[in-house]
């Protein structure tokens, strides 16, 4: 779910304030658990948008080789992605357009 940047400030300022008035954390926090996992920057950034960034986390082979089979997965036909039991979405918008099937169609 993208949120427009409008919606966006929103949430933050709500993010801000409930955090600034709540001692405990969990009652903040829509999408992450209060754990030693994630520093608060980071659950508020994921509260944000929806991601976080972590650098550093994989080298530039491994980002390679997660790309590539990304690539794979997203030319595959549909009977091919049922055997791997899980779900790609393809943008709607895009899907009825003569774009190629790609990994810029995945939504």
């Amino acid at each position: 779910h993208i949120l427009n940047s409008q919606n966006k400030k929103m949430a933050q300022a709500r993010l801000n304030k409930v955090a600034s008035q709540v001692s405990d954390s969990s009652k903040v926090f829509l999408f992450t658990q209060d754990d030693p996992v994630l520093t608060m920057e980071q659950r508020i950034q994921y509260e944000r948008d929806g991601f976080i960034v972590v650098r550093g986390l994989l080298n530039d082979a491994e980002c390679e080789t997660y790309l590539d089979r990304f690539k794979e997965i997203c030319t595959m036909t549909p009977q091919e992605v049922k055997k791997l039991n899980f779900l790609v979405m393809r943008d709607v918008s895009i899907a009825k357009t003569d774009f190629v099937v790609g990994e810029n169609s995945i939504t």
